[in-house]
């Protein structure tokens, strides 16, 4: 057998000059041609100490494989030891009565703890025993008294002496895998422990835990492979994500992140503000709203869809007061998936001049545009838009060209109160009803009526008593005495039928198209003006 005695520096701490000059050195002895042991040490341990995991004795190089029984014992100014891997013995009362130590590593490489190992490491609060540990012999750690916490990583408990615990704390705490945590529980000796499970399936993160978790060896067991679940709060995204200071942000896939656990793990995320707020509705749909938490400006674009935990959503709707206040917004393009916006969606969006798409809304809430004083022209002719809602368009003072959809049944009260830009509308062929106020407080010259039947208006107040005295109102030639006689038509004194001369009788039935003056394709029994081939008949 060759000895060697082999120099390590440890941590000195506050050494006294005097101890400094007793340098600390391992004694190591092979075991054959290929390991070595630490047999005993030279000097005085202090601090920190880590044993290599070879030596070279003269000019071989030795595995370190064993630590000698009693090596260290009564070394009570040691307070860490760092093990190499590839340690397979450990002898009896190795480390006993180390006093100081707090802190050391059992090597995965071995498979039991000898008897009285840690006797009397009274500062000693945590230990991790590896998944390869199959058996802790009597009074291993015996009178820890301050060991708190055990992480035993096999699957199935290890085999354990009654007494291998004895006088260590009432209140310690048994770490497992959550798939051991009843074998454990049910396991001799163990079963009298307390028997708690490891959480190493997930953690989340989100705003409130202000993007950041450190953990310990008892949250994530090394080795293994961690899935943190990372949620923003309502109107913020993921922004940068780092473990231990490394950059791991491009392997967050839908709000995840595995990470092959190595020791302590260390874990930030910034979370940055978004655009937009999104709200499921049914398993494929969400709403769509201004987050509150930024100001929005310029051109604002709707997108058609939305990823959330990796499944795509359709944007169908715009929610109540969506983008309510927003005075920054000059433009809103919305995309052919929404079919309806929610009431107040765009109000007192000041500075809002246009609105673009909107092609399939069937729905627009009350106060939808109310508010909105740059808005200059609503283009909706192809919208299928039955109603609009009341106050719809209340105030918008500069509101100069609106085209209606042609399915158009209803305008609902205030729907274009206060629009005082607003000088000419046409009501579409279907629209059977106007409510009060609708056009109040608005500057027309002059209204065209499509509809052969007069729509119902609701009162008077629907259009200003200006209205009535100076705008000019156009009707279906063959409505003209309908809207004459008709509750608040009738008010109208400039009451004029429209435009069209030069009609030439004609009684005969072709195969050519024939459409009326509301634009509307009629058959051969239809009676009155029609266009046909650009030329204009009475059919009598």
């Amino acid at each position: 057998m060759k000895k060697l005695f082999f120099t390590l520096l440890c941590l000195l701490g506050t050494l006294s000059s005097a101890r400094a000059e007793e340098e600390f050195q391992f004694i190591v002895s092979t075991i054959d041609s290929e390991s070595a042991m630490v047999t005993d040490y030279t000097g005085t341990p202090v601090g920190e100490i880590t044993v290599p995991a070879s030596v070279v004795i003269e000019n071989k190089t030795y595995n370190i494989t064993k630590i000698n029984g009693s090596a260290f014992l009564y070394c009570d100014e040691i307070t860490k030891i760092n093990l190499p891997d590839g340690i397979t013995v450990m002898g009896g009362s190795a480390f006993g009565n180390c006093s100081a130590l707090s802190s050391i590593n059992i090597p995965s490489s071995l498979e039991a703890l000898a008897g009285s190992l840690f006797e009397y490491c009274s500062s000693l609060e945590s230990i991790e025993l590896p998944a390869t540990l199959k058996r802790i012999n009597e009074n291993t750690f015996k009178m820890c008294t301050n060991l708190k916490t055990v992480t035993a990583l096999r699957t199935t408990p290890p085999e354990i002496k009654y007494n291998s615990f004895d006088g260590c704390p009432s209140d310690m705490e048994v770490y497992v895998l959550p798939s051991s945590l009843s074998a454990y529980q049910s396991a001799p000796v163990w079963e009298d422990m307390s028997i708690k499970a490891l959480n190493v399936v997930s953690s989340n993160l989100n705003n409130s835990s202000n993007g950041s978790i450190s953990t310990d060896k008892t949250a994530y067991i090394p080795g293994s492979t961690a899935t943190f679940d990372i949620t923003p709060d309502e109107g913020f995204k993921i922004g940068k994500v780092t473990i231990n200071g490394v950059d791991y942000t491009n392997k967050v896939t839908n709000g995840q992140l595995t990470y092959k656990v190595t020791g302590d793990v260390d874990i930030k995320v910034t979370f940055e503000p978004v655009d937009f707020i999104f709200t499921i509705l049914s398993e494929n749909t969400v709403s769509i709203a201004q987050n509150p938490e930024i100001t929005i400006t310029g051109e604002v674009v709707i997108p058609p869809t939305t990823v959330i935990n990796g499944k795509t959503y359709t944007v169908t709707t715009l929610a109540d007061g969506a983008f309510r206040n927003c005075s920054g917004i000059t433009r809103v393009d919305i995309p052919s998936t929404v079919t309806t916006i929610k009431g107040s969606s765009f109000r007192n969006c000041s500075n809002l001049e246009s609105v673009a798409g909107c092609g399939n809304v069937t729905s627009i809430g009350g106060n939808g545009f109310d508010g909105c004083t740059s808005l200059k022209r609503i283009h909706w002719t192809n919208f299928k838009l039955e109603a609009l809602a009341g106050y719809l368009f209340n105030g918008c003072t500069s509101l100069e060209v609106v085209l209606l959809p042609s399915c158009l049944d209803r305008i609902n009260e205030y729907a274009f109160a206060g629009c005082t830009s607003l000088k000419t509308i046409q009501l579409p062929s279907k629209l059977t009803k106007i409510g009060q106020y609708a056009f109040s407080g608005c500057n027309l010259e002059k209204i065209i009526c499509l509809s052969l039947v007069p729509p119902t208006v609701v009162s008077s107040s629907a259009f200003s008593d200006e209205t009535y005295a100076s705008a000019v109102l156009n009707t279906p030639y063959e409505s003209r005495s309908d809207y004459a006689t008709a509750d608040v038509w009738k008010l109208f004194v400039k009451n004029t039928p429209t435009a069209i001369n030069n009609i030439v009788p004609n009684n005969s039935n072709t195969s050519s198209k024939s459409i009326n003056l509301s634009g509307q394709e009629v058959n051969s029994n239809y009676r009155g003006i029609i266009i046909r081939n650009g030329r204009k008949f009475i059919k009598k």
